[in-house]
This record gives structure tokens, sequence and C-alpha cells, in this order.
């Protein structure tokens, strides 16, 4: 299974190795990751599942009806495998879930 994004762990041991990677180049850190912990970031930052196509009521969600994109504005993306084979409870048009 690929990696769908970077969890908050990983993103702080990431930026910790970029800042030491710019130390040893005699550059400076600008951004902060308190920055990147607000709810707004986390909801640019993150991705959420989506529908690409139109599926009426009744119908079952199949992987190839998911896609994970930014920002996270609907069913978060680490809950991708739990949205198959689930049955719509209403019509869904592409690009909502």
């Amino acid at each position: 299974m690929e990696h769908i994004s970077l969890s908050k762990d990983d993103l702080c041991e990431f930026k910790i190795k970029i800042d030491r990677i710019n130390n040893f180049k005699g550059l400076k850190t600008v951004s902060a990751i308190s920055e990147i912990e607000t709810p707004q970031r986390i909801k640019e930052f993150r991705r959420a599942c989506y529908l690409k196509k139109d599926i009426k009521k009744g119908e079952k969600i199949t992987q190839e009806l998911l896609i994970t994109l930014r920002p996270n504005l609907g069913i978060d993306a680490k809950d991708y495998f739990n949205l198959i084979g689930c049955e719509a409870k209403i019509n869904l048009k592409q690009l909502q879930i």
C-alpha cells in the first residue's frame, strides 16, 4: 500500500532532517512546525476521499470510484479502505462524500 500523506510525526521528522541539511549548508530555516499544526493548515495538507463520478442511492462504493485529494474537506483519507463496500444512502455527486 502506498502512503497517502505524512502523519504529524513523519512531518516533524522530515522537518528536522531538512533543518539539519540546511544547517550544514549554512542556510536558515524559515518555516516553523507550529504553522503547520493549525486547524486550517491541517485541512490544506491532508487528503480526503472524493468520488471520481456521480453515484446513485444504494450503489456500492468501490476502489475504482474513489480518489484522494487535497484539501481535506470530506472524509479523511485514512478512512479510504473503510469506505469500500459501503452503500450510498443518498445520491452523491462527483468529488463529494
